[in-house]
């Protein structure tokens, strides 16, 4: 009897394997070196600015570089004609963009060439058809 207890005596339960942190820290993982690296990309051209802007550069008659201080920017914002077409220019672009960014629709469709009765993939998910509320 003894024998049959023993044989009718329920297995433990399987050891629970731990779950690795890497799978928690993958998406940190992937994004740290864009994260560590945009600062870079970003700044570089701001402190260039800062850099080159005050210097009389030349760069087919390297022997007269020089110091500018700040006439280079007085010449760019009092006598370049350039310079306010340029800004004229791009200001306009901006304001047409931006116009027809509001006018596309939600911020998720912003920047999609196809209109919104079209098929097409929105957030990953294909759409057969128009999209659709979830009220209709």
């Amino acid at each position: 009897m003894a024998r049959a207890a023993a044989v009718a005596k329920p297995s433990a339960p399987p050891r629970r394997r731990r779950a690795s942190a890497t799978p928690r820290r993958l998406p940190c993982l992937l994004i740290a070196p864009a994260a560590l690296l945009m600062p870079g990309f970003i700044a570089h051209p701001v402190l260039s600015v800062f850099c080159y802007g005050p210097r009389d550069y030349n760069p087919t008659k390297p022997w007269r570089n020089g110091w500018a201080a700040l006439d280079n920017f007085v010449q760019a914002f009092t006598k370049d004609p350039q310079f306010w077409d340029a800004l004229t220019f791009s200001a306009r672009r901006v304001v047409v963009e931006v116009g027809i960014g509001d006018q596309r629709g939600p911020p998720g469709r912003l920047g999609t060439v196809e209109g919104p009765r079209t098929r097409g993939t929105v957030r990953g998910r294909s759409v057969q058809g128009p999209l659709r509320s979830a009220g209709s």
